[in-house]
């Protein structure tokens, strides 16, 4: 089985919940971005390039970035899953795996 490595789930902030789930819910699963890194840390690292007025996202031990006020998005770096549909286009359009599949840093 070849590596998967890392990858961005991106969820959408609501401020007053999310009523017709839960209504103390206040994150909703938007997609997986269509970015690949071989590393947490090259994760990280692509968040906060494209990110810089937001705080780091490793500043959680969790991973998870702030929810961005401007986009009410935040982002959390999970463990690749082969096969894994990814809906959420990259920061950057020339990073996505759509023309070739390749790592980020």
């Amino acid at each position: 089985m070849s590596d998967i490595g890392w990858m961005l789930e991106v969820v959408c902030f609501h401020e007053r919940g999310v009523p017709q789930d839960n209504p103390t819910a206040k994150f909703t699963h938007v997609g997986y971005m269509d970015a690949h890194f071989r590393t947490k840390r090259d994760a990280c690292s692509y968040y906060a390039r494209h990110n810089p007025h937001m705080r780091a996202i490793d500043v959680d031990p969790g991973l998870k970035s702030d929810w961005d006020p401007r986009t009410h998005l935040a982002y959390i770096v999970r463990r690749g899953i082969a096969g894994l549909h990814t809906t959420v286009p990259p920061f950057d359009p020339e990073d996505s795996s759509t023309t070739a599949w390749k790592w980020l840093k």
